[in-house]
């Protein structure tokens, strides 16, 4: 199950950005709580004590290492991390994941120097790198490396009938299936995320076997430094 690392506290540069608001362009999802449009860095920061339940799933939160630790909201998840023991804990998790580590992202923002995603929308592949194709072992990542030596694309993929995109209305997502696994990706924000200079897609992934138990969860960046070139995940920051 993909995990991100816990970033160290705001750094001097971000914290010149603290005063500033960040445009929520999709939604953060809370108990009875739903984040979207413009936040500033102190209400983030009370979003981390803001109750997580899974949409009412587990109302006393999720209990960890024999009932010692209780993790109920992105706090008590920074502090104790998670360790799933079944496979419904595992779908659980994914709340705290994809909201958890998207505050800290949002935490951690800064202003970008240069916007080479401006216009994009996540429901055109055309825009789309084959690093966003649902890659979990491997022999997965070399076979997108192959496919990038030999200059094919997201787009030529498609054509080929290699890869498929589950069509949706909303702009700010998209699913892309391939070789029995699927990713869905959805908006959260926009911002320099990992202090690269470059403004950067938050997005939250979802990565499924299709007609399988297999979840994997992730708050990832997307971005790049050409408009020319195509949106690739980037690593995350040390």
């Amino acid at each position: 199950m993909k995990r991100l690392l816990i970033f160290p506290l705001l750094s001097l540069a971000s914290a010149c950005y603290a005063a500033q608001s960040i445009n929520i362009t999709g939604t953060l999802h809370f108990s009875k709580k739903t984040i979207s449009g413009k936040v500033t860095q102190a209400q983030l920061q009370k979003m981390s004590h803001y109750k997580i339940d899974g949409a009412g799933q587990f109302p006393q939160g999720l209990s960890f290492n024999k009932g010692k630790h209780a993790v109920s909201n992105c706090a008590s998840y920074w502090q104790y991390g998670l360790d799933p023991q079944n496979t419904y804990q595992i779908a659980m998790t994914g709340f705290f994941i994809t909201t958890c580590d998207a505050l800290k992202y949002l935490m951690q923002a800064q202003p970008a120097q240069h916007n080479e995603v401006a216009g994009t929308h996540l429901n055109n592949p055309q825009l789309l790198g084959l690093s966003l194709l649902p890659i979990i072992s491997e022999d997965d990542q070399q076979q997108i490396k192959a496919y990038q030596q030999q200059g094919k694309t997201m787009a030529s993929l498609i054509q080929q009938k290699q890869v498929k995109v589950i069509p949706t209305k909303k702009i700010n997502e998209i699913t892309l299936q391939y070789e029995g696994m699927q990713a869905n990706y959805l908006e959260i924000a926009r911002g320099d995320f990992n202090h690269d200079g470059y403004q950067d897609i938050l997005a939250r992934q979802v990565t499924s076997a299709i007609g399988g138990s297999y979840r994997g969860y992730a708050a990832v960046l997307l971005s790049r430094t050409n408009k020319n070139k195509a949106l690739q995940i980037m690593p995350a920051p040390d």
